[in-house]
């Protein structure tokens, strides 16, 4: 019932928004069962580290014109404040209304979508069938995030990507000798591995 109440706070938060923003002129083109569907909470959320495979993931979903994330890009990092310092109650309303902007933008629309053998296809994707989550490698090092995004929705699916501690730091070592761009490239451009 307690993690019903954040969902329900969240939704009331934002309706009222919506009213006031109705009142000063502007008209809402939504029926109620697609008001409902556009301010549910968010789907799914990946949590991982980096290098793990994340962004492989990430590249693989977002083809599908059903799968959203709340931000336009990637990562949002939104309950991670200065140096690293965790914020897991960070404006949930200010959240969830991200998940709404996403859901209003992509919601029953006709998407083009390019298939596996470069066909394009038309797709209807309604508000109740669009997936929106929330991707972040700072969840997964933080101990209350996980906990945060399963208050939002106790149906939320969270998907956690991992890999082999070595071989992601060969990875992470090989990415920051590979760009002057990067934090530790000078640390590392002339080392290597043993």
């Amino acid at each position: 019932m307690a993690n019903d109440v954040s969902w329900l706070h969240a939704f009331v938060l934002v309706a009222l928004l919506r009213f006031c923003l109705c009142q000063d002129g502007m008209r809402l083109n939504i029926s109620l069962p697609d008001y409902v569907d556009l301010y549910k909470p968010m789907d799914y959320a990946v949590i991982g580290q980096q290098k793990c495979g994340t962004s492989t993931l990430w590249n693989v979903m977002t083809r599908s014109p059903f799968i959203k994330w709340v931000s336009k890009k990637k990562e949002t990092f939104y309950f991670q404040g200065p140096a690293g310092k965790t914020l897991c109650d960070h404006d949930v309303a200010g959240y969830q209304a991200l998940v709404a902007v996403q859901r209003d933008t992509f919601g029953n629309q006709r998407v083009r979508y390019r298939t596996a053998n470069g066909d394009f296809v038309l797709y209807e994707v309604p508000y109740d069938q669009l997936r929106v989550g929330d991707w972040s490698t700072s969840h997964l090092s933080c101990l209350c995030c996980p906990l945060s995004l399963k208050s939002l929705n106790p149906k939320m699916k969270l998907i956690v990507v991992l890999r082999d501690p070595i071989q992601r730091f060969i990875s992470r070592f090989h990415e920051q000798q590979s760009s002057r761009s990067l934090p530790y490239n000078r640390m590392v451009r002339d080392r290597t591995l043993p």
